[in-house]
């Protein structure tokens, strides 16, 4: 009985010990996005996009604005009659105009998201490959860690691949 207590006592710390030279590393996935080269790309492209989309609201904002002085305007001229079919058509301009806002916002969304995700696909198999060269067992994004050692942050080994093979 004591002899297997021993053999599984020291069963248990010899598999124990093997298991803690896994080396593990952390990643900024975020700065990685950021400030590669296709990241730095795809974040203009998305810029110049969401300020198109921005000032061709605010043109049609402007629009709206001044058919709405122009109706206040006509208020004591015009018929209630008249009036009220005028300010059901302006309604229902600045219901497609929310609408069109609305669908913009979705637009762009949907486009960034599909962006980093392709960025993303592309940036992984650099990744694993890096692993198994410097064989490390697990990589965890930075965000997700509280504290460790910067000698276990390889995101800028990966930034200088990613640049060099990613455009």
């Amino acid at each position: 009985m004591k002899k297997n207590l021993l053999i599984n006592i020291l069963f248990f710390f010899f598999f124990s010990f093997a298991n803690a030279n896994e080396k593990i590393a952390f990643i900024d996935i975020d700065f990685l996005l950021a400030q590669s080269k296709a990241g730095k790309s795809v974040l203009s492209d998305l810029d110049k996009l969401n300020k198109k989309n921005i000032s061709d609201l605010k043109s049609q904002e402007q629009k709206l604005i001044k058919e709405r002085e122009e109706l206040d305007k006509l208020r004591n001229v015009s018929s209630q009659e008249d009036m009220s079919i005028k300010i059901q058509a302006f309604q229902k301009k600045i219901e497609q105009f929310n609408k069109q806002k609305v669908d913009l916002s979705s637009k762009f969304n949907n486009k960034r998201d599909e962006e980093t995700l392709a960025l993303l696909q592309k940036i992984n198999p650099i990744i694993s490959d890096y692993m198994e060269k410097n064989q490390i067992t697990l990589i965890f994004d930075k965000k997700n860690i509280y504290i460790a050692k910067s000698e276990l942050d390889i995101t800028k080994p990966i930034l200088e691949i990613v640049n060099s093979k990613v455009k």
